[in-house]
């Protein structure tokens, strides 16, 4: 291939680009939404910039949600876009359970971001009962150095059990009844 072809392809994908660019500025996509159900944590994260703590306030009542969600679907639809809850600690906020059911049954994805110390058996099955689809926990290395970076003694531990609840309740079922962990 020489110089000129090698331009011409260069030109016709800025081309493109450009056309994807200009498409979603007129029809602009929601891929993800963040909710931010609490600021109230149970951890003390070293690195967490958020000033989270359990004495924190909780964010919006479930209907100030719903009632996003609504014009969210109006506006984009349910299909594309992907609602993650987090805080703090989302599993601290007293509707978490309440807004995950009416998420899932408004027919959005949704995930969320936890720190995987409150996830008992209890809370992995009505997790998986809601259609959670996602859920990112951080392992801040081996059980001395995550539970000084969280500062919470045990919380290595109380992590790991979590994301072993999670796992046993059904974690990655709905992708293939014969998936390996």
């Amino acid at each position: 291939m020489d110089r000129n072809e090698i331009l011409s392809i260069k030109k016709k994908q800025l081309e493109e680009l450009s056309e994807y660019r200009e498409k979603l500025y007129k029809a602009p996509q929601l891929r993800q939404l963040f909710f931010e159900l609490t600021l109230r944590c149970n951890s003390a994260c070293f690195h967490c910039g958020s000033r989270c703590t359990p004495q924190s306030p909780d964010g919006l009542p479930v209907g100030e949600y719903l009632r996003v969600l609504d014009e969210v679907e109006a506006r984009y639809g349910n299909k594309m876009t992907q609602v993650c809850l987090t805080g703090g600690e989302p599993l601290l906020y007293g509707d978490f359970f309440k807004l995950a059911q009416e998420i899932h049954d408004r027919g959005f994805r949704w995930g969320m971001t936890s720190n995987g110390t409150l996830i008992s058996r209890e809370v992995a099955r009505r997790l998986h009962e809601t259609g959670m689809g996602t859920i990112s926990i951080s392992v801040d290395g081996l059980p001395e150095t995550h539970d000084r970076l969280r500062g919470m003694p045990g919380g290595f531990e109380r992590t790991m059990a979590g994301v072993r609840n999670l796992i046993e309740e059904g974690g990655r079922s709905r992708r293939s009844s014969t998936t390996k962990i």
